[in-house]
C-alpha cells in the first residue's frame, strides 16, 4: 500500500529537517565541507534525474554517486539513518515508501498490468511514450525489488523530492560585477 498524502508530509517534513541536521552534523564548522556536500545535492539535483538514476542502466551512475566520494558516502549513509530512525520506519512502512516512488519513477503501464486492454489491442500499443524513451526508464519489475534493497538510493530519490536548491541571491554588488563582465567582454 502507497503512503497517503498527510504521510507524505510528515516525510517530506522528517526527510528534510534530516538532511539539514545531518549537513550541520557533517560538516559541522568547516565551510569547506559544507560547500562540498552542498554542491553534490545541487549536482545531483541538477544532473541526474531520479527516473534515470532508479533504472537497471542508471544504477552505476547511482553507486558513482553515492560511494565514490568518501565523505558524500558519509553524508548519505547518515541520512538513511537519522531519517529512517526519525520517521520511524519499518518494514511494512518501508515498503509503503518505495511502492509509492517506484510507481512515480518507473515506465508507464505497469500500474495497470492487472487490467484487461481492449479487445484486439495488445498492451505494448496502449503505451504512448517513444520506444527510445520507454525504455531508458525503470523497469516496473525491479524498480520496487532494487529500492527495496538499497535505502541510500531511496534517500537519493528523496532527495529529488524534496530538497530545495537556494535561489541565487543577486545583492547590487554581484549585479555591478555581473554588468562590468559583460560590457568588458562585448566591448573587448
Amino acid at each position: 500500500m502507497a503512503l497517503t498524502t498527510d504521510e507524505w508530509r510528515d516525510t517530506a517534513a522528517v526527510f528534510t529537517e534530516s538532511v539539514e541536521f545531518v549537513l550541520n552534523n557533517v560538516a559541522g564548522p568547516n565551510d569547506e565541507l559544507r560547500e562540498k556536500l552542498t554542491g553534490f545535492l545541487m549536482s545531483l539535483i541538477l544532473a541526474d534525474k531520479p527516473y534515470l538514476l532508479a533504472a537497471a542502466r542508471g544504477l552505476e551512475r547511482a553507486v558513482d554517486l553515492a560511494f565514490e566520494d568518501p565523505q558524500v558516502c558519509d553524508f548519505i549513509l547518515m541520512i538513511v539513518f537519522v531519517f529512517f530512525s526519525r520517521w520511524g520506519a519499518s518494514g511494512e512502512r518501508y515498503a509503503s515508501l518505495v511502492e509509492s516512488l517506484a510507481f512515480a519513477v518507473e515506465a508507464d503501464a505497469s500500474h495497470l498490468s492487472h487490467a484487461s486492454p481492449a479487445p484486439g489491442v495488445q498492451r505494448q500499443e496502449l503505451v504512448a511514450t517513444p520506444p527510445e524513451i520507454h525504455e531508458s526508464l525503470p523497469d516496473p519489475g525491479l524498480t520496487r525489488e532494487l529500492l527495496l534493497q538499497n535505502k541510500w538510493l531511496t534517500v537519493l530519490l528523496l532527495i529529488h523530492l524534496f530538497v530545495v536548491i537556494p535561489r541565487a541571491k543577486h545583492t547590487v554588488r554581484t549585479v555591478r560585477m555581473t554588468r562590468t563582465a559583460h560590457s568588458e567582454t562585448t566591448t573587448g
